[in-house]
């Protein structure tokens, strides 16, 4: 985010006019794509994704207002995307995480889990997704640089009064690489420069340029996310996320189909063993120094709650994680987080 001090080779000379950035993980390489943008307008007003995603629809969900929608791409199949800011990176982030804990236990459980969860897919950066600078935040220095820009002929900066917010030109995405191996995100008025490792050569396929960035395999797309939300925070940027769709073309949840009338005989039968099936799957992929976790959070709720005055930040990291972090996300401040 700060000043690039990395020792850095700028990987494609022109990145593509009306191009954005698609970043995925496949087979242990950070795979990194400047592909045609699409304004996903029928999704949101702020909506882009890769121009070759078809089968475009709105989903339910999202909590906070954040737009969900499914479409297929390609080569990373049907996915669920969402219109996500820092948080959702993270969110989405985790089921990478879940993956790789899965993967290095191994077993016939953990594959019979992996392939009933959603997956880490990837992140699309378009160029008009870095544009927006929101006024309420910004202090009266940043407010003062903004002024200087929306005097300065050299970048057009429009401001629209109702919402707030301060509108840009796109700002163009370029890569960089350091043979140190860093990941750093450099956002100036215009720019926004992305410095990742060694890897592949650029390669152009159909109307993409990839480039594969190996790093660490799993670390480095953790160091990358981490990076990557970090300027997403201090920006407010807001970028499509993207996931394995799962459940079919027409996925349905137990309770539809429990209000449809159709929750018996076979679908029921069908739903008890699965869920019997899931909870034996799990039960074989904790392991012995994880069994005693229940009773270790009851046991510190009881002392939390013998205490009278204890707050949500008492809790332990240990526990919180144990809830899926549901304490940090909805009671601690933002800079605990």
């Amino acid at each position: 985010m700060g000043q690039l001090a990395l020792c850095r080779e700028r990987i494609c000379a022109d990145a593509p006019e009306g191009y954005g950035l698609l970043i995925t993980f496949e087979a242990g390489t950070l795979r990194l794509e400047y592909t045609p943008d699409a304004h996903l307008d029928q999704i949101h007003p702020n909506g882009y994704g890769p121009s070759s995603l078809t089968d475009l629809c709105r989903l339910g969900g999202g909590g906070s207002g954040v737009r969900v929608f499914a479409g297929h791409h390609p080569r990373l199949g049907p996915l669920v995307m969402k219109h996500g800011g820092y948080k959702d990176t993270r969110e989405l982030f985790s089921l990478a995480k879940i993956a790789e804990t899965l993967r290095k236990r191994d077993g016939t459980a953990c594959r019979d889990i992996l392939n009933r969860i959603p997956e880490f897919k990837g992140v699309y950066i378009s160029p008009k997704h870095l544009r927006k600078l929101p006024r309420s935040i910004r202090n009266k220095l940043e407010l003062s640089i903004i002024y200087q820009h929306m005097h300065s002929p050299e970048i057009s900066v429009e401001a629209d009064s109702d919402t707030g917010i301060i509108h840009q030109h796109a700002r163009e995405i370029r890569l960089f690489v350091s043979e140190g191996g860093g990941v750093q995100f450099f956002a100036e008025s215009e720019v926004v420069d992305l410095t990742i490792g060694p890897g592949d050569e650029i390669a152009t396929e159909n109307e993409s340029l990839q480039y594969g960035a190996a790093g660490e395999g799993y670390p480095y797309l953790e160091t990358f996310v981490e990076e990557l939300a970090s300027t997403q925070k201090v920006w407010l940027w807001k970028l499509t996320l993207a996931q394995k769709r799962i459940g079919g073309s027409s996925p349905r949840t137990v309770s539809s189909i429990l209000a449809a009338g159709e929750l018996h005989g076979i679908v029921l039968q069908t739903l008890i063993s699965e869920f019997v099936q899931v909870l034996r799957s799990l039960q074989s992929v904790t392991l012995a120094e994880e069994e005693e976790g229940v009773s270790r959070v009851r046991l510190e709720l009881a002392i939390l709650k013998e205490n009278g005055s204890a707050l949500p930040g008492d809790l332990s990291a240990e526990s919180d994680a144990f809830v899926g972090f549901a304490v940090s996300e909805s009671y601690r401040s933002d800079e605990c987080k």
